[in-house]
């Protein structure tokens, strides 16, 4: 799916968007205060040691049940709590209906962040 694409079937299923810098947050209403507490949080915390400040834009589509988060998320593993697309720079996460043990939506996000932040600096290089 193109990123093009990706962001536009995101954007059309989820009916609210939360732009904060370079992030793009699409969600719905039952999420609008984990997307507006993540948005400072990623915004707060935008730089990973040993890289150069990310420049790419970023979509992260926050998914309102699990239903939705395994239609977003294509083939993520059952156990994966949320997932990174480096190639069209979106991140789809499980929103507040998710169970504790997804974890801190905090950390999830930093950790998809990083992947992307990483491809954005290496390419194309093997999975890290």
């Amino acid at each position: 799916m193109s990123a093009v694409l990706a962001v536009d079937v995101f954007a059309q299923d989820a009916p609210e968007r939360l732009d904060r810098g370079r992030f793009t947050f699409l969600f719905f209403p039952s999420d609008r205060g984990l997307a507006s507490s993540l948005a400072g949080y990623a915004l707060a915390t935008d730089t990973f040691p040993g890289l150069p400040r990310s420049v790419q834009r970023v979509t992260i589509a926050i998914a309102p049940d699990e239903r939705r988060f395994r239609a977003w998320a294509g083939g993520a593993p059952e156990w994966g709590s949320a997932v990174a697309f480096p190639e069209s720079r979106r991140i789809v996460l499980q929103g507040r209906r998710a169970g504790s043990e997804v974890g801190d939506p905090r950390v999830v996000l930093r950790h998809e962040l990083a992947h992307l932040a990483l491809h954005e600096r290496l390419g194309d290089l093997p999975p890290r």
